[in-house]
């Protein structure tokens, strides 16, 4: 310890005032520049976690909406999913009906036949 204090004394004893203080002002910014930068990434990451943290809760959300939208079709639990389910199969049948209103080179016993195809494909799903 005593060494150490005679090596500072030394050092100091060897520069010139002007030369002192610039090296100790240079050192001290320095030492300022790395911490205010250790800080500084220390921040950015630290909200770069927080937003890769919100985007991956937000996509967990997204996810079980989802899970959730698709259990409540595959497996009705209230009168409100089933009137659901029908609403949807409805809007099917009549987007397919329009479909076939729209094909001009048909005769009336083809689109009797598609016509037909969309009943067993309904009476199949409303099973």
């Amino acid at each position: 310890m005593e060494a150490e204090k005679n090596s500072v004394h030394t050092y100091v004893k060897s520069k010139s005032k002007d030369n002192l203080f610039s090296d100790a002002s240079v050192q001290t910014h320095t030492s300022f520049q790395r911490k205010i930068g250790a800080t500084i990434e220390g921040e950015n990451d630290i909200s770069q976690i927080e937003e890769t943290f919100a985007q991956e809760q937000e996509t967990t959300t997204k996810a079980k909406t989802l899970e959730d939208k698709i259990q409540q079709r595959l497996k009705p639990k209230c009168k409100k999913d089933v009137k659901l389910l029908y609403l949807e199969l409805n809007k099917w049948r009549d987007q397919k009906l329009m479909d076939i209103e729209q094909v001009r080179d048909t005769n009336p016993e083809e689109r009797i036949e598609m016509r037909s195809k969309i009943l067993s494909q309904e009476t199949f799903l409303l099973r």
